[in-house]
């Protein structure tokens, strides 16, 4: 038990460095503009990438034929996060994606806890406690 809560603080701890290099990372100069006039400063650097078409598809549903790309199940469930946050800010945008921040994180490190349970299962007691030197 002591190794999935080592494992476990270890998948937490590079979540917040992930989120604390992503807010260091919005000071840079964008790729993409769009951010900047979408969203708000302090959510803008979680506007990347596929995160416009997510966020869209969560706030207003599907508007545009390549948004079909994108599966209905991420949009849902930005849109359910972002109504159970506690707060409500004047921005949906916003809401949506820090629920998809902390969704992202929370799935990462159930994932990583997944991952470790399954390779602890499936390797012999023997191999998973020799020694690395052998």
């Amino acid at each position: 038990m002591g190794h999935v809560v080592a494992v476990g603080a270890a998948a937490v701890a590079v979540r917040a460095a992930t989120v604390a290099l992503l807010a260091l990372a919005g000071h840079l100069p964008h790729f993409d503009a769009a951010a900047s006039v979408v969203a708000p400063a302090v959510v803008a650097p979680l506007l990347r990438w596929d995160t416009h078409y997510f966020a869209h598809n969560a706030l207003h549903d599907y508007q545009h034929e390549h948004e079909l790309a994108f599966g209905p199940a991420l949009p849902f469930l930005l849109r359910r996060g972002a109504s159970l946050l506690p707060w409500r800010s004047p921005d949906q945008l916003q809401d949506v994606l820090v629920a998809g921040t902390i969704l992202a994180a929370v799935a990462g490190v159930a994932a990583t806890l997944v991952l470790y349970k399954c390779v602890r299962a499936s390797l012999p007691r023997a191999r998973a406690s020799a020694d690395p030197a052998e």
